[in-house]
């Protein structure tokens, strides 16, 4: 499977002035999650161990490959020091949850007639999702889901952060604004309002995708799908 992770990176931090820079985070989340325990004494983990303090990176029981390959692009991208800077500010953060935070994936109810497959991967994308927003909700104001295969066009901090202003200041309630309208891709949320969406991933991981939970959340809150999207959106 390729990754876009590292150019994704690239790209954000090219298309970021040094005042966005200044005010933003950028949280990768690790989650491929497998049955190998990785051991301290392993060197590609002591050598992601090595990158500065505040890249938060845990690697728990995980897919031991996928952690080898990841750590070799770490250190790879470490030894000409390519984002070491976004590192030390603290732009970019890495983390990856606990094994005990998921359930057994094998005794899954199986919905909507989808595969065992399908219904494993959309539970662990909801459950992911979850994660993710819990830690990202006291380091913001807003947050914005990303994925590792986007283009960002240059300045997009600043599109997005000064319409949700601009919103706020002309007392125009939202709970999301669209600056993407691939799946759950640039949807931007108040950080204050993040709760509501954990709460509804958290119960309903099993039933349902997580852009589905994500249109009866609006339906329910705001009862109209289309309302404050944005189509000029900086990704692509």
């Amino acid at each position: 499977m390729q990754s876009y992770l590292l150019a994704t990176l690239q790209n954000l931090v090219d298309s970021m002035s040094p005042e966005e820079a200044a005010d933003s985070l950028i949280v990768v989340f690790v989650a491929e999650v497998g049955v190998t325990l990785l051991s301290g004494n392993n060197k590609s983990l002591d050598a992601v161990r090595g990158l500065q303090s505040k890249c938060v990176i845990y690697f728990p029981q995980v897919d031991q490959d996928y952690v080898l390959q990841v750590a070799k692009q770490i250190e790879e991208h470490r030894r000409v020091r390519r984002f070491q800077p976004q590192v030390e500010s603290g732009l970019i953060e890495v983390i990856s949850p606990p094994v005990s935070y998921y359930p057994d994936m094998e005794s899954l109810q199986q919905t909507l007639g989808d595969p065992p497959e399908r219904v494993r991967w959309r539970t662990k994308q909801n459950l992911d999702f979850a994660f993710l927003m819990m830690y990202a909700q006291p380091k913001a104001t807003f947050y914005v889901q990303l994925e590792d295969d986007i283009l960002a066009k240059k300045n997009f901090i600043s599109i997005m952060k000064n319409y949700a202003l601009q919103k706020i200041a002309e007392k125009s309630p939202w709970f999301v604004l669209e600056f993407c309208q691939l799946g759950f891709i640039g949807k931007m949320f108040k950080c204050v309002e993040l709760p509501w969406l954990v709460q509804f991933f958290l119960m309903f991981y099993n039933d349902k995708p997580v852009d589905w939970l994500l249109d009866h959340l609006i339906s329910t809150k705001i009862c109209s799908l289309d309302k404050d999207s944005v189509s000029r959106g900086p990704f692509t």
